[in-house]
């Protein structure tokens, strides 16, 4: 199945996107050169359709690994399966693991949004913004 690629382009870098894996930067690069900016993903990373093989990824609602598999809410406490196979642990969020929304673009902005219910739910935005030349992600 074809995965849809966002293009930003503000003049001095392009700025690929697949909302659907993950909201992942596929490459960042200089247009005169074509120099990657970031890891440089080639047509089988974008095939793998997993963002641990593309340029970034979010990591949400949480970062890194979740010690002890889980923490405690004032409702007790909030256990969190793993969900990768090369770790024992919960890591970077589930956010990377969904489709993300695409809800306002410009030539040089995106802003994708994901409402998820894995782990639990929550909302995020993720908003990419060349602007001659450097790369904001917010």
């Amino acid at each position: 199945m074809p995965v849809n690629i966002l293009t930003l382009e503000d003049g001095v870098t392009r700025l690929s996107i697949a909302p659907e894996i993950g909201g992942s930067i596929v490459n960042w690069s200089v247009l005169a050169s074509g120099r990657p900016l970031l890891r440089a993903s080639n047509d089988d990373a974008l095939a793998a359709c997993t963002p641990r093989r593309l340029a970034c990824y979010p990591l949400a609602p949480w970062s890194n690994r979740i010690g002890n598999g889980g923490f405690d809410t004032p409702d007790g406490w909030l256990a969190l399966p793993p969900n990768s196979a090369n770790d024992p642990l919960p890591i970077h969020g589930s956010a990377w693991q969904q489709a993300w929304t695409v809800v306002e673009q410009t030539p040089w902005q995106v802003c994708l949004q994901l409402d998820s219910l894995i782990p639990f739910a929550y909302r995020a935005e993720l908003r990419y913004t060349l602007h001659d030349g450097p790369l904001s992600i917010e």
